[in-house]
């Protein structure tokens, strides 16, 4: 598949790049930064451009979003810049891309969104049935983008769209522990009342988005943890597009498939 990645120089996009391309797929990063993975091709632009869109969607089997904005600091939720920097980005520019990918005839798009659309996840257990319910400036703008995500599958059924809930993914060197994207060093084994979890790593990352991108049908949201006691998210198991992590805590990874 040609795969194009929007936000495809960030942080998690940088991870799963080389595990995509192992898999025998072109990778294709759009967005203003030039990627850093070797033989991943660059669109440079900004994702609310429709022209720049166009060009980077043309010929694309999937596109997989991982452009964000996240309003960082005290009180960056009620000030005016962060807060329509997060609704261009994490809102406008989904409702862009799908538009977009299904002019241009793409067949998947993969939102990767976050498990901060429940409200208190982490602090509190929830349920991966209940209805998304965050409140912060970025659990509200991730929640409207996976609106649009499911607005734009039932107006146009040929474009299957997928929304993945990621809960602390990391970087490959660092696993099982989870840092956020923006900081130097990883903080702990994510755990919930008593029990640890490792991160979800980028290799497992990679193999649910690619299965998101294989499917055809209707929309589907799923989240995506290592979590498989279902500590801090319940009901997640089987999961929704038959993907298991191979690497979490106990167990030595299986090869790949």
């Amino acid at each position: 598949m040609r795969i194009v990645i929007v936000g495809g120089a960030g942080v998690l996009a940088t991870q799963i790049s080389p595990y995509l391309q192992q898999a025998g797929h072109q990778v294709v990063a759009l967005g203003p930064d030039a990627p850093t993975v070797a033989g991943v091709e660059h669109v440079p632009g900004d994702a609310t451009d429709f022209d720049v869109l166009r060009r980077g969607f043309a010929g694309a089997d999937a596109v997989v979003n991982f452009a964000l904005r996240a309003a960082r600091g005290a009180g960056a939720d009620e000030q005016t810049d962060p807060v329509r920097a997060a609704f261009a980005v994490n809102v406008g520019s989904v409702y862009a891309q799908l538009r977009v990918a299904a002019a241009e005839g793409v067949a998947a798009f993969v939102q990767m969104s976050t498990l901060a659309v429940y409200e208190g996840f982490g602090q509190q257990r929830r349920s991966a049935l209940e209805p998304t319910d965050g409140t912060s400036l970025y659990g509200v703008t991730k929640r409207m983008a996976e609106l649009a995500a499911e607005s734009e599958a039932a107006r146009t059924p040929e474009l299957t769209v997928t929304t993945l809930r990621m809960g602390y993914p990391t970087r490959a060197e660092w696993w099982p522990r989870w840092g956020n994207p923006v900081v130097t060093e990883p903080g702990p084994v994510p755990s919930f009342d008593g029990s640890s979890y490792a991160a979800v790593h980028p290799e497992d990352l990679a193999e649910v988005i690619l299965l998101a991108a294989a499917r055809r049908g209707p929309y589907v949201a799923a989240p995506v943890t290592a979590d498989l006691d279902g500590a801090a998210l319940a009901d997640q198991w089987p999961h929704v597009l038959g993907w298991r992590p191979r690497h979490v805590l106990g167990e030595i990874p299986e090869p790949a498939r």
